[in-house]
């Protein structure tokens, strides 16, 4: 509905009929997810991710991956408010790879 909603107010330009490939889009991940999921489904994974944010933050004296992650997870989460980046496979699989480690370390 995003590329019909875009088409009615006349936002494509005139070298790409309907906007291209990209006409459906949405260049932030965050807002992607607000999008389809709403505003609860928005605040459900943000305080998901800063779940995984603090975790690695309380272990970051006894995992050294941890500040790794930490900075890749808050260098990841201002980005993505202006690319979808947080739904590339490659970033999701680093993401939970790295953030499962930090949380599994913690509880050890």
């Amino acid at each position: 509905t995003i590329r019909e909603a875009q088409d009615k107010s006349n936002l494509f330009s005139n070298v790409a009929s309907r906007g291209g490939r990209a006409g459906a889009g949405v260049d932030s991940s965050l807002l992607f997810i607000l999008a389809t999921t709403g505003l609860v489904g928005l605040v459900i994974y943000l305080c998901f991710y800063l779940r995984l944010v603090l975790c690695s933050y309380k272990s970051l004296k006894t995992n050294p991956i941890s500040l790794a992650f930490l900075a890749g997870a808050l260098g990841l989460l201002g980005e993505s408010v202006f690319i979808n980046s947080l739904f590339y496979p490659a970033i999701a699989v680093w993401f939970f790879c790295l953030g499962g480690i930090c949380v599994s370390s913690k509880k050890v």
